[in-house]
């Protein structure tokens, strides 16, 4: 049994072709324990899948639960993957379950448009995946002032390269870039005008 005030979230994928794909759940447990707990996904002969993404280990899983909320919310990065050749899109319902408190909200955080899209009622989060990709997508659950600092604490997820300096290049360049700690191996090229 859960302790008082524990609850969870249900989020109840589909395929864009109609097919539900495994259920996942977000959750918190007020016991007191510390951290959280991650707990597998299912097994799926589904080349779409959806996960609570573990930063730690790069694993997407069925379930997390958080021992403790920061700053009065949660905050869980979820993991679209499109293992097929062409796009695809899965869209997310969720079920409040479990004594969630009517006074927090549900929102859906995309770090690369930078857009935030409340969840409740009947909207879904609906997150279209090119072929051999995995998008990413944050949800909070808290009030408006949480949602907005923690959007703001977000590490970057876009892919930039600042302009090149000095300019016209010397014998010493320095080459300042960001890249999106899920984005994996990054190969750089470096060619003179002569190609």
């Amino acid at each position: 049994a859960m302790a008082a005030g524990s609850w969870t979230l249900k989020l109840v994928p589909k395929t864009d072709r109609g097919a539900l794909l495994s259920s996942v759940f977000c959750g918190y447990d007020a016991s007191g324990l510390p951290g959280s707990v991650f707990y597998p996904m299912p097994p799926t002969w589904s080349k779409l899948s959806v996960g609570v993404y573990n930063e730690q280990t790069g694993a997407m899983n069925g379930h997390r639960m958080l021992h403790e909320l920061r700053g009065g919310g949660a905050a869980y990065m979820l993991a679209f993957r499109n293992d097929t050749v062409g796009t695809r899109s899965i869209s997310v319902k969720l079920e409040r379950i479990a004594g969630f408190p009517a006074s927090m909200k549900t929102s859906a955080y995309d770090p690369s448009s930078g857009e935030t899209t409340e969840l409740s009622g009947s909207n879904e989060l609906s997150v279209a995946i090119d072929g051999q990709t995995t998008q990413y997508r944050w949800l909070f659950v808290g009030d408006a002032t949480y949602v907005a600092s923690a959007v703001k604490s977000l590490p970057v997820m876009k892919l930039s390269f600042e302009k090149v300096f000095p300019n016209p290049v010397r014998s010493l360049v320095r080459l300042r870039y960001s890249v999106p700690f899920a984005l994996g191996k990054v190969k750089f090229t470096i060619l003179d005008i002569s190609g």
